[in-house]
């Protein structure tokens, strides 16, 4: 398994926690947004406000990745921080593809570098800017986002929805993994066994010989022997620390105008529309596991479902999504130009 597989396997279950609670959170607006990348700032209709990051973009004409801190991208400053970082951490682990300024990749190339960027910043919610042939990929830090815990119910279903994706390989410790990041326990149960404990309940998961999820019965609210160890294991402090970004330094006019490529003045804005593309690619780019779990009855797809959940609850990625503003309605011209500068394109 690569370092970059790794990676993916390691975030999984958190990236499609934390974008099921951002889909919400996101259902609630008309689905329009306005960015400012030079404040690195992003509002969903006129009251979901973020810290926006910039990673990347794809192209579907060239068929390529470009990270943001390209020098092809003409762009700097705390928007290209995470991408920058992602950079540092290819050089010290010799993952070409976090350090090559462009390769081939289509967009489940890009979600796959998406969700291990995730596990490297300590940044869990992205979101694509599409614009023409063009997606730019961005990380959000959302506001009052960070103050959501997890619980039974929210884990159970990112259980669920991981394993239905086919691309965890070793689902226990996939389940560790998050756990540790996430910051929530687990308790070893007979064999390989193990019972997730979260303030408001249980789930006991059973696992096959080759670590995948075969059963989850979960248990609310939280009693008995799960109660005390539940108790017994507090604090559980979240391994997961996200890298902070200063975008005051943003709000300092430039002492000297750009040139041939100027970035966004202070105060420009770019608008568009759009949805969260799916929280987990289908395959690792560097690993495919043998069979889907959709498509095998062997597989343990439809196993780790959450008890009685009323149709209402399903995540706003599977409900109908917010209309799209049609094409015609944006102002095509100069989103595209910009993020032409932007990224070289």
């Amino acid at each position: 398994m690569s370092e970059l597989t790794t990676l993916l396997q390691q975030a999984a279950f958190g990236s499609i926690e934390a974008q099921r609670t951002f889909e919400a959170l996101l259902a609630q607006t008309n689905g329009e947004w306005e960015v400012d990348l030079q404040r690195g700032h992003i509002v969903f209709g006129d009251q979901l406000h973020a810290d926006v990051h910039l990673l990347g973009s794809t192209d579907t004409v060239s068929g390529t990745w470009r990270w943001a801190w390209s020098e092809l991208s003409d762009f700097s400053g705390p928007v290209v921080e995470l991408a920058k970082a992602m950079r540092d951490y290819g050089q010290r682990e010799g993952i070409n593809n976090l350090t090559l300024d462009e390769f081939k990749a289509g967009d489940d190339d890009a979600l796959s570098l998406v969700i291990a960027a995730k596990r490297i910043t300590g940044h869990w919610v992205h979101y694509p800017l599409k614009t023409g042939t063009m997606t730019v990929w961005t990380l959000l830090d959302v506001q009052g986002f960070s103050e959501i815990e997890p619980t039974i119910r929210s884990v159970v279903k990112a259980l669920a929805a991981g394993v239905k994706s086919g691309g965890i390989t070793d689902h226990r410790q996939a389940l560790l993994d998050y756990a540790a990041l996430r910051g929530f326990a687990t308790a070893p149960l007979e064999g390989s066994s193990l019972r997730i404990l979260l303030a408001d309940g249980s789930a006991d998961t059973d696992f096959d010989e080759q670590s995948r999820l075969t059963n989850c019965q979960v248990h609310a609210p939280l009693e008995g022997e799960a109660q005390e160890q539940f108790t017994a294991a507090q604090p559980v402090t979240p391994q997961s620390v996200p890298i902070e970004v200063d975008f005051n330094v943003a709000a300092q006019p430039a002492e000297e105008p750009s040139t041939e490529k100027p970035a966004p003045a202070l105060g420009e804005h770019y608008t568009g529309a759009g949805e969260v593309d799916e929280p987990t690619p289908e395959r690792p780019a560097a690993e495919k596991p043998a069979a889907a779990a959709e498509e095998t009855e062997k597989a343990p797809a439809e196993q780790p479902e959450a008890p009685r959940e009323p149709a209402e609850d399903k995540p706003a990625a599977q409900q109908q999504a917010p209309e799209q503003t049609p094409v015609e309605e944006q102002p095509k011209k100069k989103k595209k130009g910009f993020f032409g500068r932007l990224f070289g394109r």
